[in-house]
């Protein structure tokens, strides 16, 4: 994805030019810019936002999650603990048991439906980098 700054991808969002974009479009808008965020964070800020959002307060809610946010390359670095051997590659059942136990918990559901997104190799590897493309598009 090209490079889109803060006024562009406002303006794309502002479909009817009035110089305001809903709270829901924030998160579409934080994925565009690259700004990675997990599922609850979402929903906490947009819960906590007015219903219209002008360019002004766009940008300070975007430069404020920038701050709090992991940055691909940070992501990436996350999954030092799984590959010692820095392969690049990771056990899909070690990552799989990770997500179900530490942080913010995926459920059977989830774990199942990123098993149907994942490529996962004839030895049970996946491939973070593309495992974190694949997060963060």
């Amino acid at each position: 994805m090209s490079q889109i700054t803060k006024e562009q991808l406002f303006k794309y969002l502002d479909e009817e030019n009035q110089g305001k974009i809903k709270k829901e479009e924030i998160p579409q808008a934080l994925r565009y810019l690259g700004i990675i965020k997990t599922k609850s964070e979402i929903d906490f800020l947009v819960e906590n936002l007015e219903n219209e959002i002008t360019f002004d307060r766009f940008c300070s809610i975007v430069e404020e999650q920038i701050k709090t946010s992991l940055t691909k390359e940070q992501l990436i670095n996350s999954f030092d603990c799984f590959d010692p051997k820095k392969s690049g590659k990771c056990s899909a059942n070690e990552l799989f048991h990770a997500l179900k136990v530490v942080g913010e918990k995926l459920s059977d559901d989830d774990i199942n439906y990123l098993k149907t997104k994942i490529e996962i190799d004839q030895n049970g590897n996946i491939d973070y980098k593309t495992f974190v493309e694949m997060l963060t598009q």
